[in-house]
């Protein structure tokens, strides 16, 4: 897709129309062709951020629990 925008009063692009998902930009600028990329991300939640570190450290320190094999829940997508 090619699209042209105007910046705004303050130098701005909107970009949301495009990854109306994202909320940040990986920017990349090429000093030599001037030419700016630009990678859409999807940040994590602190909460859930939290979360994740909770339980990892619950691994580390062997708070875990086995639940048994997951494997009739897999599916063959050959």
């Amino acid at each position: 897709m090619h699209c042209q925008r105007r910046v705004d009063s303050k130098g701005r692009i909107s970009l949301g129309f495009l990854v109306p998902d994202a909320s940040a930009f990986d920017i990349y600028f090429d000093e030599t062709t001037s030419q700016i990329t630009l990678s859409p991300l999807v940040q994590i939640p602190k909460s859930i951020m939290d979360s994740i570190d909770r339980g990892l450290e619950q691994s580390k320190s062997g708070k875990i629990q086995y639940l048994g094999s997951f494997q009739d829940y897999l599916k063959d997508d050959k």
